[in-house]
């Protein structure tokens, strides 16, 4: 009986560490349950000749990247973000 009992402690234990993990991991990151990518906002700037964005966006930058986006890349970017109009940033003939 109380070996029973333990195994059904343990498993209900278990069951409970797992649903506050799951809670607090919701909290911090509500897209979890997006089923869609989200892609970012549009780069405000031309991109070429400015490979590393965290030169500028980097936790000390000028303006500095979400904590979320910590341990990301450069590469991966844009892959969230979309690349300007380039014809935005071209000088209009008069």
């Amino acid at each position: 009986m109380r070996e029973r009992y333990a195994i059904y402690l343990a498993l209900a234990t278990g069951c409970l560490v797992f649903l506050i993990t799951m809670l607090f991991a919701l909290l911090q990151s509500p897209e979890i349950l997006s089923s869609a990518v989200q892609k970012g906002r549009t780069i405000p700037h031309p991109v070429a000749d400015r490979g590393q964005c965290d030169n500028c966006h980097g936790r000390a930058g000028i303006q500095p990247y979400p904590i979320r986006h910590l341990g990301w890349s450069n590469a991966s970017c844009p892959k969230c973000h979309l690349a300007p109009d380039i014809a935005g940033f071209l000088p209009t003939a008069p």
